[in-house]
């Protein structure tokens, strides 16, 4: 999926169910981890740990710091954009956001 976050899983909360799956735009072929990145970011490392009881991986403490340089690589390529943008509003938020993670992860 290479993209599979809170905006493309489709939830009923009232159920406490996974509806779907949606916006395959950006599949690629890769490192089957990454598609854990958005989830990674936006629901945290301990979400992913409960994960793990139901989407087993060969080495948890491996895919955890995958995820980390995962997100913090994106956070970066984002950061670059801006920067050649001459997007200050994206450079300041993309710095503030690698503060944040920093201060989370390390």
């Amino acid at each position: 999926h290479a993209d599979l976050g809170e905006k493309h899983i489709l939830h009923n909360p009232e159920e406490n169910t996974l509806t779907g799956i949606i916006d395959f735009g950006d599949v690629a072929i890769g490192d089957p981890d990454y598609d854990l990145m958005c989830v990674y970011r936006d629901y945290g490392e301990k979400f992913i740990i409960n994960l793990l009881e139901w989407y087993p991986h060969d080495n948890p403490q491996l895919l955890l710091d995958k995820l980390r340089f995962f997100r913090d690589s994106n956070t970066v390529q984002d950061l670059v954009i801006g920067w050649n943008r001459n997007d200050t509003l994206l450079v300041n938020s993309k710095m503030e956001q690698l503060s944040q993670e920093a201060r989370m992860s390390y």
